[in-house]
Formats: C-alpha cells, sequence, structure tokens
C-alpha cells in the first residue's frame, strides 16, 4: 500500500525543500499538489515532471497529483498529459460545487457530461482520475458520487472517500455503506481525523457546535475499526490495503495498491502524539450559567484552539468536579460560581501554572499561600469596574470604580512579583505583603482617597502579566489574553 504525503502544506516552498520535508517525515511518497501558491501550479504544468525527478531523487515516488480541474478543457488536458509523463498514474479531480440555486439533477447531469469527457482524456493519457467525497459538493458522500460513477469505467474512474470530511460535513454516512456503494471505484483515501466541540448557548437557548482537526487516533473517524474491516470482509478494492496472504476468504485483488494522502505538517500520528506532549491543558471551572454569561462562539472557538480544554458535564461546579478537572492542567478557567482553591491544592496539582479569573475579587478564590508558591492569577476587575460601578448604589459606585482602576495600575507596576506590590499612582503608597490589609496609617487604601474603598472590593495581591498591546473591550479579552500568554 503507498502512504503518500498531501503536499498542500508546503506552499510557498521551492520543490527542493518539499521533497527533503517529505521523506523528512518518514514517507516514501507524495501526493502533489498543482495548485496557484504552491510549487508546482496549473500555468506551468511541465513543472510537474521536474518535481516528479526531484523527488525521485530524494528516494521519493510520485504516484498521485492533485488537480483542481472540474472541466475537460485544453488546460485540464496539457496538466493530465505532463501527469501522464512524470509517470504519475493517479488524479485527483476538483470538486463539483452543489448550487442550491438550482435543481440537484441539472447540476448532475452537466457534472456527468464534464466526466464523459475526463474518461476520455484518462484513456488518451493512461491515468486514472479520481472524485473524492468533500463537503459542499454534489459527491459529499458515497450515495450521491455513485450517480456521478454509475457506469465508469473503475480503471479511468475512481472514488476517493475521505472519511474525516464526510463525518463533519453533509456527506456522513455509515463508513460501512461509503465503501460498499463505491466498490469497485474505491481506489484512495484520505487519512485524517476530525470532530465536534461544544460551544455556548445562544439566546433561545438552543447550543452550538463546532467542528475541528484532531489527531489520527483523537477524532471521531474509527480507524481502529476501518482498518480490520476492509481485513475482514475482503471487500473487492478494498482487500489491496494490505499485503494478501490468501485470506480471508481468499480473495486477491488485480489492481494496482492504494494511495493513502495524508494531510497536515506531520502525519497525524506524529502530530497527535506532539499535540498530547505539547499541548496545554485548560480546565474550565465555570458553573453553567457563567459559562453562558461569559463565553459566546467565538470566545468558545478561541478557548479551545489554545490547547485540550476540559468543560463541566453539570450545571453546577463542586470541588470533587474541579478537583477532577484540573489533574495535569497547566491553567484554568473561573469565575463566579467557581468552588474556591484550599491551601493544598497545588500539591495536588503540580502543573497548576495560571488561574485566569472572569471576574473582580479572588479574595475567596486562591489563598494567599498559593501565590507565593509561584501560581499566576490574573483577573477581570479593570474590565467590569463601568458595569460594577453602573449596577451599583451611588454612595458606593464611584470608590469601587475608582479603587479597581487603582488596583489594576497597582498589578501592571509589580513587575511579576508575587510577593507585594507598588501603586504606581503618585500616591506615595509604600509596599503592601500579600498576607497583610492594603489600608495606610489615614484610613486611605493605596493612595485612594476614598476610606469606604476596602468595604467595596475585596482585594488581593496578585502576580502581574504581560498586558496586551491593544486595548480589551470586556472580561472575557482580558481573560483569554491570560490564557493565551501561557
Amino acid at each position: 500500500m503507498n502512504i503518500a504525503y498531501f503536499t498542500k502544506s508546503l506552499e510557498g516552498l521551492p520543490l527542493e525543500k518539499a521533497a527533503e520535508i517529505t521523506a523528512g517525515l518518514g514517507f516514501d511518497c507524495a501526493d502533489l499538489l498543482v495548485r496557484d501558491g504552491q510549487a508546482v501550479t496549473p500555468e506551468r504544468p511541465e513543472e510537474i515532471v521536474k518535481a516528479a525527478k526531484l523527488f525521485a531523487a530524494g528516494g521519493l515516488r510520485v504516484p498521485m497529483a492533485t488537480i483542481d480541474a472540474i472541466r475537460p478543457d485544453d488546460a485540464a488536458s496539457r496538466l493530465l498529459g505532463f501527469c501522464g509523463e512524470a509517470g504519475i498514474g493517479q488524479v485527483r479531480l476538483g470538486f463539483w460545487r452543489y448550487d442550491p440555486s438550482q435543481r440537484w439533477k441539472v447540476q448532475v447531469d452537466e457534472a456527468r457530461r464534464d466526466l464523459d469527457g475526463f474518461e476520455r482524456l484518462a484513456e488518451r493519457f493512461a491515468v486514472k482520475l479520481t472524485i473524492q467525497l468533500h463537503g459542499g459538493t454534489l459527491h459529499s458522500s458515497g450515495a450521491l458520487a455513485m450517480h456521478l460513477l454509475a457506469g465508469r469505467d473503475p480503471v479511468r474512474i475512481g472514488a476517493y472517500p475521505d472519511p474525516a470530511n464526510q463525518v463533519i460535513r453533509e456527506g456522513t454516512e455509515d463508513w460501512r455503506l461509503t465503501l460498499d456503494l463505491l466498490d469497485p471505484w474505491f481506489c484512495c483515501m484520505g487519512v485524517k481525523n476530525s470532530g465536534w466541540f461544544p460551544g455556548v448557548y445562544g439566546a433561545e437557548g438552543q447550543r452550538t457546535w463546532h467542528s475541528d482537526w484532531y489527531g489520527l487516533d483523537d477524532g471521531m473517524v474509527p480507524w481502529n475499526e476501518i482498518i480490520p474491516h476492509l481485513v475482514a470482509t475482503a471487500l473487492p478494492g478494498c482487500s489491496r490495503c494490505i499485503p494478501n496472504t490468501g485470506s480471508p476468504g481468499n480473495r486477491r485483488s488485480t489492481r494496482s495498491a492504494p494511495i493513502s494522502p495524508i494531510s497536515g505538517a506531520w502525519s497525524p500520528q506524529r502530530k497527535s502524539k506532539i499535540l498530547r506532549e505539547q499541548a496545554p491543558v485548560i480546565a474550565v471551572l465555570l458553573t453553567e450559567k457563567t459559562r453562558r454569561m461569559m463565553l459566546d462562539d467565538a470566545a468558545t472557538a478561541e478557548l479551545n484552539a489554545l490547547g485540550e480544554v476540559r468543560w463541566p458535564t453539570g450545571a453546577t461546579i463542586d470541588a470533587a468536579d474541579a478537583d477532577r478537572l484540573l489533574q495535569g492542567a497547566t491553567a484554568c478557567l473561573t469565575g463566579w460560581g467557581t468552588p474556591p482553591f484550599d491551601p493544598a491544592a497545588r500539591q495536588r496539582h503540580s502543573q497548576l501554572a495560571l488561574v485566569a479569573h472572569s471576574a473582580g475579587s479572588v479574595r475567596t478564590l486562591v489563598p494567599a499561600g498559593l501565590f507565593e508558591d509561584g501560581l499566576r492569577v490574573s483577573h477581570a476587575a479593570s474590565k467590569i469596574a463601568i458595569s460594577v460601578a453602573n449596577s451599583s448604589s451611588p454612595k458606593h459606585c464611584s470608590p469601587c470604580a475608582a479603587f479597581i482602576g487603582c488596583i489594576s495600575d497597582c498589578a501592571r507596576a509589580a513587575n511579576g512579583s508575587t510577593s507585594a506590590l507598588q501603586c504606581r499612582r503618585d500616591c506615595s503608597a509604600p509596599e503592601r505583603s500579600a498576607s497583610s490589609a492594603p489600608a495606610m496609617s489615614d484610613g486611605r487604601l493605596c493612595g485612594c482617597s476614598f476610606p469606604s474603598a476596602a468595604a467595596c472590593w475585596s482585594s488581593i495581591p496578585i502576580s502581574a502579566t504581560a498586558r496586551p498591546q491593544r486595548s480589551a473591550s470586556s472580561e472575557q479579552d482580558w481573560t483569554m489574553h491570560s490564557l493565551r500568554a501561557m
């Protein structure tokens, strides 16, 4: 079986470097992408032959190429001619996109006429053309692709299932059905993985969902079931995926071995391993009510992109839930309703480096001893000051808002200190330790002229983190910045 590396991720690199990287990743062949921005472009199809020779010099074969042609015109003919000259036996065609403003049958009939022309070109240049199952197309599933493949010579036109594209797009179907329907056209399969993750609830109470790419063993495509299934059923066109030993069924394919293009900067196995070793683990310690208030869809997507995110399963969260979510976590997101940390938290969760608090006061949340132990904490006080002031009683709103601003300045002036803060305002305030109350002798607090400020705000010294270069508009922005800074 050929396992080919799809060169899409090598955009902008010269052919020599692309060949070096592909070989360095452990592959012995490549799926050469011909597209604007790539090392080989449609405007210079003669470079296909050069690319094949350069890859061969590096010990790599090029049994497959990918082009975007969907019309059997002169430009497509030139591309296929050079593929044939380079010894590339299999070429993936472009996508016949589905247009909802037109009737489906009209579009299928037009695509079939295009494929009639491509089938003739395939015979002329002795290549095999494949149709990949892909979202947003007339061939997103095996059932739909059948309408384009029916009656075609499988020697010249083949099917290219892509389970990871199917599982997160409209082409999802039982993968057994896909393979059954597409035999005998099945000739290669895309190897990658994907899945869905939950977003937040919308204004009408409906949860949103998002899709993303995952490592080969981390997504929703059950590769551990697909490969054994191919072996056990010996489907025609599929038994060639493994060296034939006479079993099962003693069936043997007479066609060439399939090609499995792999996408990404690394093979999915290597990428998955790197993600597990390097990506931060972020525990979300927010109640469902707080999550709805603090995280919109964009923030949820950004948070999930930062690393492995663990979400609570219930509407509330208690100390046991928090302890479970914090196992191995690098950072955590806290807010209203998060149970307080106990003094021994760092002993159980030594990897925990950051508490990103989406609200203001952290005095009752994080024991002072954890600061001395090196735990970094950020809060969103300066971002919620105005809304807090607007919703507070008149006699307390101004002192509270002003004091929050002062604490914010103190944090910025701390320059990473975890034991003391110095107010950078021109108030000549002395340093104050993490364990002492921050009141001055005349009743003022850190240079502010509001004696009642201490009653409005429970403060605790925090370690400073770098401020974003652009101004944030909400506690959500500042909290996310703190997590990104990790």
